[in-house]
């Protein structure tokens, strides 16, 4: 673990555990669950997490209650802060400057262990990171809490503009994901290196629409999800798209459904009559854009037609990313498995953060993740049968697909998604 070479803080957060001194950290983002975790490997006990302000996306993390900074300056000598700032040096700076103000000094009573998020790496394919679990333990419960942490971390992070309130409690759900990613074709404009759905090795299949809403439809039957991701490839490249609009606004079930995000890369002008059938969709609903620079720079007549139809959009990522995760060169290993032990590969289910938000239907096939499944899909095992499983069967089915499964053959060909994982350049062309 690279947290292991701070010998002296180590030390003296163990004799904080001694003498029973809470330690807080003081963050509720990424940076602040790889700390976490890395400290619990090394036998620290953490009592919790702190923040200037409190919402609701970060009232409850890792299932400690999430305190206001200014409920703990009351009493700043019982207790001890460790610091980390994913950001800079300058947001350090700030941080500390307000923890002085207060009477806390540095090494005494706080540390800041700095960006070392980003200094975990993606080793070798037959090799697994020594990256932190966001789950404290491995049971059902564990893996429910972190289903719930990224649904809202996802509503929070990009649905929230276009639905400012959630119809459904999600905690109280038997089967809930935060997206669906629905897929009814594999053709793509463009020919990434790195496409983390492999469409660069897929033969351009396209699917028949009915049966994909038709899918769709019998899973929303016995579960609810917060966003439905519409994609390819490139979806406008299907023929058919206006009917699939067409066909998912009638579905029975879209009730059970909180909202529709339509992925492109904007290099397929869709006609009006497209989005007026996307617009029959009686649920928040927008567009997100990738923003490949050099690619798609011309995309304004694009915005333009979404303006005129009245179709919310983001425009993603922003033009200061230009990195996306690695999700390993397969035809480089020709397709084969990473040589993983079975005790990594049932690790990374609980690591892996794709795994709460990527799930895919392709071809009336539940997959856990959308990481390389769109290639591969064709030679997994693990997945759930939605289109032939009897429907009083598919509730069953799907809770013990996502809380009593181990691990999953896909998982056996990526590098994982964990935070800070390796990156490479965004949308290299082939």
């Amino acid at each position: 673990m690279l947290i292991k070479q701070y010998i002296d803080e180590i030390q003296r957060l163990k004799h904080c555990n001694e003498i029973e001194r809470k330690i807080y950290i003081r963050g509720t983002e990424k940076g602040a669950l790889l700390i976490f975790n890395e400290l619990k490997n090394c036998g620290i006990n953490i009592s919790g997490f702190v923040d200037v302000l409190l919402s609701e996306k970060n009232r409850s993390i890792l299932g400690f209650k999430t305190q206001s900074m200014d409920q703990l300056y009351k009493q700043p000598i019982e207790s001890y802060y460790i610091v980390c700032s994913q950001q800079n040096i300058h947001t350090y700076f700030a941080v500390r400057e307000d923890l002085e103000t207060h009477g806390l000094k540095e090494k005494k009573d706080f540390y800041n262990f700095g960006n070392l998020g980003f200094s975990f790496q993606r080793q070798e394919d037959n090799a697994i990171i020594c990256a932190p679990y966001l789950t404290i333990e491995k049971n059902k419960k564990a893996l429910h809490d972190r289903n719930c942490e990224m649904l809202y971390s996802y509503y929070y992070g990009r649905v929230k503009p276009f639905l400012p309130k959630l119809k459904t409690d999600f905690s109280k759900e038997k089967v809930f994901f935060s997206k669906i990613n629905i897929v009814p074709n594999l053709s793509c404009t463009l020919r990434c290196k790195y496409c983390c759905a492999g469409c660069q090795y897929s033969s351009h299949k396209v699917f028949d629409v009915e049966r994909s809403v038709s899918d769709f439809d019998k899973l929303l039957s016995v579960s609810k999800i917060l966003c439905a991701g519409i994609l390819g490839g490139e979806l406008f490249l299907h023929k058919n798209i206006k009917e699939l609009f067409k066909l998912f606004a009638k579905m029975k079930n879209i009730n059970n459904c909180e909202s529709v995000e339509v992925f492109t890369n904007a290099q397929v002008l869709p006609s009006d009559d497209v989005l007026e059938a996307f617009n029959e969709i009686d649920l928040p609903k927008f567009f997100m854009i990738s923003n490949y620079k050099g690619l798609n720079d011309a995309n304004s007549e694009f915005l333009e037609r979404l303006e005129k139809n009245n179709i919310g959009y983001e425009v993603f990522p922003p033009s200061d990313i230009h990195l996306w995760n690695h999700p390993g060169e397969l035809k480089k290993r020709n397709f084969e498995k990473i040589n993983y032990t079975n005790d990594e590969l049932n690790d990374i289910k609980y690591k892996c953060c794709e795994f709460f938000g990527g799930w895919t239907i392709l071809e009336g096939r539940l997959y856990p993740c959308g990481f390389n499944a769109y290639v591969l899909y064709p030679k997994l095992k693990d997945y759930v049968d939605i289109r032939h499983c009897p429907q009083n069967e598919l509730e069953d089915s799907l809770y013990k697909f996502i809380y009593e499964k181990e691990s999953y053959d896909l998982c056996a060909y990526c590098r994982g998604t964990y935070f800070a994982n390796e990156k490479i350049p965004i949308a290299e062309q082939l």
